[in-house]
């Protein structure tokens, strides 16, 4: 007799394949029906089964999961790294199932879920040629809105959907970024190097993902390190964090975004870092 996670493993094992070097392999043995069962729930949630080419579980994946969106067609692959489902893919070893280690690869799936429907969602309403100009103002645009709005937009639907908070991003990394920008941009006044952008990135990603979870917690102490609710006490970071809140709470409302209004959100951030450090009228980083 079938049980639950038999019915659902068989529509949920046509889309997740396990990965080896790039090449699909067999899984190893392990709980893959309670897994996927699980798996199956959050995927239904989704509602775009449709885009979703195949989910990888992949052992030499850099981060915990990405989310790739095929700029010609449309269609979705999810990558999660296999150390979520408890497989350590260099050795071959296989923890125990536990509840917790389920989650944990649940709440992942779900996270790149929300990045493929915000998409998805862009892809239904604009068309896939709008799609891939908006995929390439990270070019244009050196604080990468899509991405940074995106990132906002996945944490805080994971959070209040299946109450996770699990990041390793933390606001005072963001501010350690926040310094490497002001000395690097001082000592080389000619225009933004590679560095700087990439230290942007890491910077507003950081910020974006614990906005994301101060506004759905309400606990702007832990997630922010916020600890007045006065203004005028805050320093020039903070009040750049608080800048950066209000504009991804205004454009998460808005989504999905054309073209247009993304590289308006950009330009907005811009403006709010250079403000930050009153280096509004520096003509070296192009808003």
């Amino acid at each position: 007799m079938k049980n639950k996670y038999d019915e659902a493993e068989q529509e949920i094992s046509k889309k997740i394949v396990y990965m080896e070097k790039n090449t699909i392999a067999n899984f190893p043995d392990f709980e893959k029906a309670k897994y996927f069962g699980a798996a199956q729930k959050v995927y239904d949630s989704a509602d775009i089964r449709e885009y979703i080419n195949r989910i990888e579980i992949k052992g030499n994946l850099d981060c915990s999961g990405e989310c790739d969106v095929n700029v010609e067609n449309g269609q979705v692959t999810i990558r999660i790294a296999s150390k979520h489902l408890g497989i350590i893919a260099h050795s071959g070893y296989v923890h125990e199932y536990t509840e917790e280690q389920c989650k944990e690869f649940t709440d992942i799936l779900a996270h790149e879920l929300f990045h493929a429907k915000d998409d998805v969602e862009i892809i239904q309403k604009f068309g896939i040629v709008e799609y891939k100009s908006i995929r390439e103002i990270k070019n244009e645009v050196p604080s990468m809105p899509r991405e940074i709005l995106s990132e906002y937009s996945a944490c805080r639907q994971t959070a209040e959907q299946y109450d996770s908070y699990d990041s390793k991003e933390e606001s005072s990394s963001a501010k350690n970024y926040y310094e490497r920008i002001k000395k690097e941009v001082i000592q080389n006044k000619e225009e933004v190097s590679m560095k700087v952008q990439s230290y942007m990135y890491y910077m507003n990603y950081a910020i974006a993902t614990r906005c994301a979870f101060a506004d759905v917690s309400g606990d702007e102490l832990k997630h922010l390190g916020i600890l007045s609710s006065v203004v005028d006490d805050y320093d020039n970071f903070t009040k750049y964090i608080c800048a950066l809140r209000l504009l991804f709470n205004e454009y998460y409302d808005l989504q999905p975004l054309d073209k247009a209004k993304y590289q308006e959100l950009g330009d907005k951030m811009m403006c709010k870092l250079l403000s930050s450090y009153d280096w509004i009228n520096y003509k070296v980083i192009k808003i």
